[in-house]
């Protein structure tokens, strides 16, 4: 794999810190984006420059968490957002009431489920890579 693909994966992936650890080496030259990834290469890279990049999103990486409200009855409401209060908001909107408890659900971005609307299995990160726009009421999910 070379260091642009990993790059590439790791926005993908949604791997914040990797890929301004690689954005870091390669602005400072240490690292060639056609170069083969290799275990020494993050010996390179000037790890607290990379660190602040990443808590200053240096990149502008601007991922969107799932969030689940209990509505009743092992139903949930589904939010894609960035924040529990943006959540929280489109909840508001979307219920017309103040949500009572939200849930942050990042482990179960990669579930697989079946969705009666497409009749397929799709993960949640693929359902939010599909919004037209976020941040998003994704719909109901019973569990």
């Amino acid at each position: 794999m070379k260091i642009n693909e990993l790059l590439s994966y790791s926005l993908e992936s949604e791997q914040s810190l990797i890929a301004h650890a690689i954005y870091t080496g390669l602005i400072d030259g240490v690292l060639d984006g056609s170069a083969d990834v290799s275990n020494d290469m993050y010996d390179l890279i000037d790890t607290e420059k990379a660190y602040a990049f990443y808590k200053a999103n240096k990149l502008g990486i601007k991922f969107m968490d799932l969030y689940a409200a209990p509505i009743g009855e092992g139903m949930f409401a589904m939010f894609f957002a960035a924040t529990e209060m943006d959540a929280k908001s489109l909840y508001k909107k979307s219920f017309a009431q103040e949500c009572k408890k939200m849930h942050l659900m990042n482990h179960g971005m990669d579930m697989s489920m079946y969705s009666l609307e497409t009749k397929k299995h799709e993960t949640w990160r693929e359902i939010r890579d599909s919004m037209p726009e976020l941040p998003a009421y994704a719909g109901i999910f019973k569990k």
